[in-house]
């Protein structure tokens, strides 16, 4: 009796230690993860005779982020993962620095990263400053000063994904070149930022949700829509795409009776347009799924487990980003994301000799001017006819014009609304087909939009010439409309 107590005791002091731990992995395959950021460069040059010059511009870039796991094991070895994981829906407190010498660029910063996690919520900074001067010969033969310096800082929800990351970094050198005496003197500041949701793994829940067949993230790429347009290469009407969402456990089992829930909408300025009012996300259909569907879609996988989304594309190319979704089942959950890649593939920035792409559209910053490969080279095709026939009429080189194109498409094609200030304009057209790379408006004459014109001779060979290189054409005020092969 007393050896059945004492195992009694054993046992039951067992069960009560025991605690539930989950881990929350950030999904290893987006790492490194790319951030844009701009920097101001000024120079200010010295002349020996004590004049002063100075320019300023700003030049855009990208720096990598790395994967806050990769940034745990590197402060707390063998500990790391401890910082993602929550026992009884509780994390650990951990706090570290840690600081090396990284040889394998020529700068050889120094580098500290310290993280401090509480709660769930991390903190992760990255600081590196150099520690060889003038590594990339930027700076004057004779250098004097050269200091680079730049902070990485990370804002991260262990369980969720959530993130926000920024950019801060900053270099000044000053040197004499020892052949002229002008003194350079450089300064620059970086800086860029970025939130949104990092897709994560969550072991030991027993929980995964499955997009296409991809645990927890999934990349979907299709075409716009087209109903404003009755010329088009690809289906004209709506254009569909089947998403399933399926709860599964960590051993591939569907789960029954799974509730779905995610945000969603169209990153801002993705696709050229660079207004971003009451801009059109797409539509979700579902029978699994509560209506309506406004930027939010709830559902309930019934005994099946599975929900079948049907998305119906927008007529303006952009990325459709999930944002916040969760499955949950059982009284355990997961997050996932997903995105939707809604654009035309394979257009290129239109080029060539004796051309002219004005990139620069209302409401459109400079996206304008990509065209599928084809036409681009029948454009060069239809430039280098036109010249050629011109020079063995006689014309002199520096009496030929270049042939202007004012308008193609964007740089991922779609709905291009040029006239979406005006009213009843946004997210419209005009501009009815220049949306899958293969339409292109020709300057004839100087106006609003073109600031080269040509003469009735050079129109007369003009016509020619695109006809040969594959081209219609329609007339429209000051410009020709050319319809050419995708």
């Amino acid at each position: 009796m007393r050896l059945l107590t004492l195992l009694g005791t054993v046992i039951l002091l067992a069960g009560a230690a025991a605690a539930q731990c989950v881990s929350y992995f950030p999904n290893p395959t987006i790492f490194p993860f790319p951030l844009a950021f701009t920097t101001a460069v000024t120079f200010t040059f010295t002349n020996p005779n004590g004049s002063v010059s100075s320019s300023t511009s700003s030049i855009s870039d990208t720096t990598l982020f790395n994967d806050p796991r990769n940034q745990a094991a590197a402060v707390f070895g063998a500990n790391g993962d401890l910082v993602f994981q929550a026992c009884n829906n509780l994390f650990a407190s951990q706090t570290g620095t840690v600081t090396n010498l990284n040889t394998s660029v020529p700068q050889k910063p120094l580098v500290t990263v310290t993280i401090s996690s509480t709660g769930g919520s991390m903190s992760i900074s990255e600081d590196a400053q150099n520690t060889v001067v003038n590594a990339d010969g930027a700076c004057p033969a004779d250098c004097l000063l050269d200091t680079s310096h730049g902070t990485k800082s990370y804002q991260y929800n262990i369980a969720t994904g959530a993130y926000t990351i920024s950019f801060q970094g900053n270099r000044h050198f000053l040197g004499v070149d020892p052949t002229t005496g002008i003194q350079t003197e450089q300064f620059t500041q970086s800086q860029g930022s970025a939130s949104g949701v990092w897709p994560v793994t969550i072991s030991g829940a027993g929980l995964v949700a499955v997009i296409r067949g991809t645990p927890n993230t999934a990349t979907i790429v299709m075409t716009p829509s087209v109903i404003t347009s009755t010329e088009s290469p690809y289906p004209i009407g709506a254009q569909l795409e089947p998403i399933t969402i399926e709860c599964q456990d960590t051993s591939g089992n569907t789960v029954p009776n799974c509730k779905i829930d995610l945000d969603y909408d169209v990153i801002e300025g993705s696709g050229g347009h660079v207004h971003n009012t009451d801009r059109p996300t797409g539509t979700f259909a579902s029978s699994e799924c509560s209506e309506p569907f406004v930027q939010h879609i709830s559902c309930d996988t019934g005994t099946g487990g599975v929900a079948v989304l049907t998305y119906a594309a927008p007529e303006a190319s952009g990325i459709t980003e999930t944002a916040n979704g969760t499955v949950s089942a059982n009284g355990q959950s997961s997050s996932f994301s997903f995105t939707i890649n809604v654009l035309y593939d394979g257009l290129e920035l239109a080029s060539g000799s004796g051309l002219i792409i004005d990139t620069a559209s209302r409401n459109h910053g400079n996206n304008n001017g990509w065209a599928s490969h084809a036409t681009n080279e029948a454009l060069s095709y239809m430039a280098s006819l036109f010249s050629d026939t011109l020079r063995a009429q006689g014309a002199s080189p520096s009496a030929i014009p270049v042939i202007e194109i004012d308008a193609i498409s964007l740089p991922l094609g779609g709905l291009f609304d040029y006239e979406a200030n005006l009213i009843g304009h946004n997210w419209l057209p005009p501009h009815i087909s220049h949306r899958f790379g293969n339409n292109a408006d020709v300057c004839i004459k100087v106006g609003s939009d073109c600031s080269n014109g040509l003469t009735k001779k050079q129109r007369k060979v003009l016509a020619s010439a695109l006809k040969y290189a594959g081209f219609r054409r329609l007339v429209e005020a000051s410009h020709w409309h050319l319809i050419g092969p995708y």
